[in-house]
């Protein structure tokens, strides 16, 4: 019910049907059940709430989206803690992107959410006209030297897409609930 209809349905190509899957089930959807999730130690429920979070703007998980990133304990989770962080858009949010920038980005070896992070600092400093990603432009140039096919430019416009997509289906779920019910 909760991670098969979301984990594999892409939020840029397919946000029509992940919306129609989500509004119906939206008013059961709690920080109880998020936090279910992020506890699983796979990374399908871990995708799917952090995008949960995202939408229903779940600021209460942030401190543990931002853990489970720093952690970086499975693969393919990242991209969702960096959108839920995105959406939250705080002084801690920033704060577990910057830290993990600055850990990450001097692992040569560890090919993990580099580029989600970035890109999602710089989609803030746009947001919030700030230049909080621009210290790790040099690391970043390092960190990218043996990845050919690593491009920033390319995460951007994803991540970009990404968050328009969760904000059209923030939109949806709330035109169907009741004023109120939905956060943020």
């Amino acid at each position: 019910k909760w991670v098969i209809p979301f984990y594999m349905t892409d939020l840029v190509t397919k946000t029509e049907t992940y919306a129609a899957s989500l509004v119906p089930l939206a008013p059961e959807l709690t920080v109880g059940l998020v936090r279910q999730l992020l506890g699983e130690m796979n990374w399908r429920p871990r995708s799917v709430a952090s995008h949960f979070a995202a939408i229903m703007m779940m600021r209460e998980v942030e401190n543990h989206l931002g853990v489970l990133l720093l952690r970086s304990d499975l693969c393919y989770a990242g991209t969702g803690y960096c959108l839920a962080l995105a959406c939250f858009n705080t002084d801690a949010a920033r704060g577990y992107l910057r830290r993990y920038l600055e850990y990450y980005l001097e692992q040569p070896d560890l090919w993990f959410d580099q580029t989600d992070a970035l890109a999602v600092m710089l989609y803030m400093d746009e947001q919030n006209a700030t230049h909080e990603a621009k210290p790790f432009a040099d690391a970043w140039q390092r960190f990218v030297k043996n990845k050919p096919h690593w491009r920033l430019d390319g995460g951007r416009k994803l991540f970009a897409d990404r968050m328009a997509s969760l904000r059209q289906i923030r939109e949806q779920i709330q035109s169907q609930q009741p004023p109120g019910t939905l956060r943020g």
